[in-house]
Formats: C-alpha cells, sequence, structure tokens
C-alpha cells in the first residue's frame, strides 16, 4: 500500500518542485490548508489549484519510478515471468470539482479509479466497464488456478479481459455516512447524510456529473435510494458473517 500520493503533497527531490512552481500561490499541500478549502471552496485560487495539482503530479512521479523499481526487483530477480502484478486505487482526489477537494465525496473524479493486471497468461486490453473492488479477489485466484472462497461476494472478470461483456449489476460504493450506487442503466445516485443532499447523474450523457437531475425524477430517484438501502444492507449482512 503505497501512500504517495496522499497530502502531505511533498515529494521528495529532485521531483519537487517539477510542476508546482506555480506564480501566484505558495499554497501548501497539508490537510489543515487543502480541507479548509471544502469549507470554503471560493478561497482556492486558479493558482493555487494549479499547484495543489503540481504537487500531486510529482507525487504520482515519485511512486510511479518507485513502483517501477518494484517491476525491476522482479525482473532481477528472475520472477517476471512466475509473479502476477495487480494495481488497484483505493480512491481518487478532487481539485476543486464539484466545490471538492481531498477525497470525501462519491463523484467520479473520487470514485472511479484504474485496476491493472499483468503478469503470465494476460493479454493487453483496456476495458471501460465498470467492476466492484471485491471482484479483485475472484478475478486473480482464477487467473491463479485457485478455486474462490464461498465467502467471497464478487465475480470472476476474466471475461471481460478476452472482450467478452457480461450482464451489468448495480454497483455500490461508500465512505463513511455517504454512500452511492451506480445502477445498470448508468445512472449513479449519491445520498449524503451528513447534509441531507442527494445527486442523481446520468453519467452516460453527463460523465462530468454537472445536472443533478433528483428532482428532475424523482421516480427513479426514489428506485435507486431503495436499492441503495437494500445493497446496504446485503453488505451490512456479509460483513457481520465474516467477523
Amino acid at each position: 500500500h503505497y501512500m504517495d500520493p496522499h497530502t502531505e503533497y511533498e515529494a521528495p527531490d529532485p521531483y519537487y518542485g517539477m510542476w508546482s512552481a506555480v506564480d501566484g500561490s505558495d499554497v501548501q499541500g497539508v490537510d489543515e490548508v487543502v480541507g479548509h478549502f471544502n469549507d470554503d471552496p471560493s478561497r482556492a485560487s486558479e493558482a493555487d489549484i494549479e499547484r495543489l495539482i503540481g504537487l500531486y503530479d510529482e507525487e504520482v512521479l515519485y511512486w510511479d519510478v518507485q513502483f517501477g523499481a518494484l517491476l525491476q526487483g522482479l525482473e532481477e530477480l528472475g520472477l517476471t515471468d512466475s509473479t502476477m502484478v495487480v494495481l488497484v486505487g483505493d480512491h481518487g482526489e478532487a481539485f476543486g470539482e464539484h466545490d471538492n477537494f481531498l477525497h470525501s465525496h462519491l463523484y467520479q473524479e473520487n470514485i472511479r479509479v484504474p485496476f491493472v493486471i499483468g503478469g503470465p497468461g494476460v493479454e493487453p486490453i483496456r476495458v471501460s466497464d465498470y467492476v466492484h473492488h471485491v471482484d479483485i479477489a475472484p478475478t486473480v485466484a482464477a487467473l491463479a488456478g485457485i478455486e474462490p472462497s464461498a465467502q467471497w461476494i464478487g465475480r470472476d472478470r476474466r471475461p471481460l479481459m478476452s472482450g467478452e461483456t457480461f450482464e451489468r449489476e448495480p454497483l455500490l460504493t461508500g465512505v463513511q455516512v455517504q454512500h452511492a450506487v451506480l445502477g445498470t442503466d448508468d445512472m449513479m445516485y449519491a445520498r449524503y447524510r451528513t447534509t441531507g443532499e442527494t445527486t442523481l447523474f446520468n453519467l452516460a450523457d453527463d460523465p462530468g456529473e454537472t445536472t443533478n437531475l433528483a428532482e428532475e425524477h424523482p421516480l427513479q430517484a426514489e428506485e435507486l435510494e431503495a436499492l441503495l438501502d437494500q445493497l446496504i444492507a446485503d453488505a451490512q449482512a456479509y460483513g457481520e458473517t465474516i467477523r
């Protein structure tokens, strides 16, 4: 679990300063500064946001080099042909999108993350469809020839890796008291318990989530609200069974 990039956004030399030297801003990428922008996003100037993105990108580059060193080590040890490498993000990061910073909301910039598999028998292909984090274990187990655990609720997504499609199913995501569900028709419904806000976006037509359709389509919002409650209850019940 690499902790770069995370706040504090401050990559070590020689990466620090490569892209973050911005005229008009010396903002620091620390929680107490970036977090305060969530309280009043208007405090963050365009120069501040440009600098924060630069600081973050420097951390990404630093991580990239370290990950490259890991792969180089596998090669030097002669393990490349017998090692599967699985790379997945746990969350994204916001820089003013939807008046949001860090990763406390459930917009696409925070919840749509990369999932990359490489290794013996894995042919290069780019897949655009959505999957769950819980799909990682059964997919990797299947690639390794291991029987999946009966307790796992994820699905083996190997068919996607050969260009096949599968029947879509709702996806649940959440953090603390905020949850969202992505329906099979690309409608994303989110509920924020702390503010009482609900959002409904059509990701097919509006991938940037700029138009909240919750009031315009109340019946669809209600249906996804009920589905969200059911998925949360199922997840909580599953959690109880594996404790």
